[in-house]
């Protein structure tokens, strides 16, 4: 369907990000995980030869494991199926210094846990469950792992820990999420349609609820009613990270949507609420930012706080295929806090 130029009345002055959105299709936020995989210091670091204790159904066994940087194993369990079959990796929390290990060996899946020393990228112990089976495994029993020779020696482990430190300062900056919570409360909502025939952008004032469900104030919209669902989502996280079962106020986000339903909004010959629309359609926007202070903290693991969400509007084709069909600011309506005071102020003036 061929777009048209969008009709925008001068006097209202939209804030809208210069590039279009990551994604047009809607995502499931996630919830952000703090572990990473283990970077070749932090491999090297663990690598070394371990004491492994197997405390199995059908009884104990001891073994010597060789854990190599380059991800590989060796052990002398007779079990073992040869050189490139044991495997082992790892994720590391940088916080709290927990770390994570899943190995392959033999007929059993390893999957432990360790907490590295202060400061150092060195964990001496290791301990979880033994799995075994391919399609639909089975725990068999629990194992203890303890560093016996480490690879890398005191003054090696320096340099790794220095040179970890180092990749970990050159990262790029988190991007700027926002809890979804701040985003609960009274809102003015502009639309323009590109299609629109009218000079001026529609304007409601709407309450976004815990619940995440909106709706528009009848007074302030004629009578009409606009409605439907709000959420977020982490645009830095992969496609392919686990979504969130249930959303949750406490949930960080780079990105803000409004979903007007239909049924939750009053029709009438001319549209969804008096737009000039008859069916459900999306709102996509970022959270914009006033100061180099609201930006650093948003940028932080608690979040920050925006009062304006600037975007686009987007019809669900076939498909599943958006296109644009407008734009619309979200400004949160400061009247709603201070209209007591200054009716007041009115008042003994």
């Amino acid at each position: 369907m061929p777009l048209c130029r969008p009709m925008l009345a001068a006097a209202i002055s939209f804030a809208l990000p210069s590039s279009r959105l990551s994604s047009l299709r809607p995502r499931t936020t996630c919830v952000r995980l703090s572990l990473e995989e283990l970077d070749e210091y932090e491999m090297r670091a663990t690598a070394g030869i371990w004491a492994l204790s197997l405390d199995l159904d059908d009884g104990l066994r001891e073994l010597v494991c060789n854990v190599n940087s380059d991800g590989s194993l060796s052990t002398d369990a007779d079990a073992s199926r040869g050189k490139g079959w044991e495997r082992w990796e790892a994720s590391a929390d940088q916080e709290t210094g927990k770390l994570n290990v899943n190995a392959r060996l033999g007929p059993w899946m390893l999957n432990g846990r360790g907490d590295r020393m202060d400061g150092s990228l060195r964990c001496r112990s290791i301990s979880g469950s033994v799995l075994e089976g391919g399609d639909d495994p089975v725990c068999v029993g629990g194992f203890t792992m303890s560093l016996r020779v480490p690879v890398a020696d005191d003054d090696e482990l320096s340099q790794l820990e220095s040179k970890h430190q180092a990749k970990l300062d050159s990262r790029p900056a988190p991007p700027p999420r926002f809890r979804r919570g701040i985003f609960c409360g009274a809102w003015k909502l502009l639309i323009a349609f590109d299609s629109s025939e009218a000079t001026m952008p529609s304007v409601f004032r709407v309450t976004l609820t815990d619940d995440f469900k909106f709706s528009s104030t009848p007074a302030e919209a004629e009578g009409t009613i606009l409605g439907g669902s709000w959420g977020s989502w982490d645009s830095s996280l992969p496609r392919d990270a686990k979504p969130q079962t249930r959303p949750c106020l406490e949930s960080l986000g780079t990105h803000f949507f409004l979903k007007v339903e239909r049924d939750r909004s009053t029709s009438t010959l001319r549209g969804l609420a008096n737009l000039p629309v008859h069916e459900s359609f999306s709102l996509w926007g970022k959270p914009t930012l006033s100061s180099r202070e609201a930006e650093l903290l948003a940028r932080t693991a608690s979040g920050g706080s925006s009062d304006l969400v600037s975007g686009y509007c987007y019809f669900d084709g076939l498909d599943r295929e958006w296109f644009q069909c407008g734009r619309f600011q979200l400004a949160r309506d400061m009247m709603d806090d201070g209209d007591d005071g200054d009716d007041g102020d009115d008042g003994d003036a």
